[in-house]
């Protein structure tokens, strides 16, 4: 077929056939470039969205999780109108919270703004229990103690921690009182002994003299004279029925002179 006669038979609008073929000639053509339109926009979006998350990426850092709310509390929208929730009670197989009890406390210590020891309170091992007072320097001027026979005391003291003033009463319910030198030995004692009788003892710590004034527990006054050995050398009293009466005695003991 020469030129002439193709475009006659293309150009004849009558020929179904040649009218087909144009028809699917063209949907080809509108397909293949609307896949190709689809390709490219697909490949910008994902070259812009690796620039823009590369670009964004060291201020923003890596993507974290929702941090949950703290304990306690809760969105308002969400716990608006919500009823509370009821109170739990423990399982019939847990035993109940219970206090411990105290430990005893058997000794107290206060001290002052230095550290330094001033009050003492406390028990002993034996029984006794006691509180002590104590000076800026840690030496014990003031105690006062309950043995666990029953004899309570006080005793005060110098600054050199030496007894100077004692007060107690006995076991049996005897009551004294004894005043010492500057070396805590006993030179005056005023008491009442168990059976009742009252004395009044100076006593010389550096040679054992003593003079004693006492009234007996029948009544009796008396006064007597003692010397380094411990020995009465005079006695002077009165009898029960206000006779008076003198004894002498020498170093060894001895009665050199008694009337009556």
């Amino acid at each position: 077929m020469n030129q002439s006669t193709r475009r006659t038979v293309a150009s004849d609008p009558s020929d179904p056939t040649l009218v087909l073929r144009a028809l699917e000639s063209r949907l080809a053509r509108l397909e293949t470039g609307a896949r190709r339109a689809r390709l490219c926009a697909v490949g910008s979006l994902a070259a812009l969205a690796v620039v823009t998350l590369g670009g964004f990426a060291p201020f923003f850092g890596a993507v974290q999780e929702p941090v949950p709310p703290a304990d306690g509390l809760e969105d308002e929208a969400e716990t608006e109108g919500a009823e509370p929730a009821p109170a739990s009670e423990p399982a019939d197989d847990e035993e109940p919270l219970v206090a411990p009890e105290p430990e005893p406390l058997r000794e107290l210590v206060l001290t002052d703004e230095a550290g330094r020891r001033r009050v003492w309170l406390g028990t002993r091992k034996g029984g006794s229990c006691g509180l002590g007072l104590y000076d800026a320097v840690g030496t014990a001027r003031s105690e006062l103690f309950l043995t666990a026979e029953g004899e309570s005391r006080l005793m005060l003291s110098d600054r050199r921690g030496r007894p100077r003033a004692y007060v107690g009463v006995g076991e049996e319910g005897a009551p004294l009182v004894r005043l010492a030198d500057r070396e805590g030995r006993p030179v005056l004692e005023a008491g009442i002994d168990p059976m009742g009788a009252t004395r009044v003892r100076v006593v010389d710590p550096a040679t054992g003299r003593v003079v004693e004034l006492h009234v007996l527990e029948d009544g009796r006054p008396g006064l007597f004279l003692g010397g380094r050995e411990g020995i009465e050398h005079v006695s002077l009293g009165l009898s029960t029925t206000d006779a008076p009466g003198l004894r002498m005695r020498d170093e060894r003991g001895r009665v050199v002179f008694e009337r009556p």
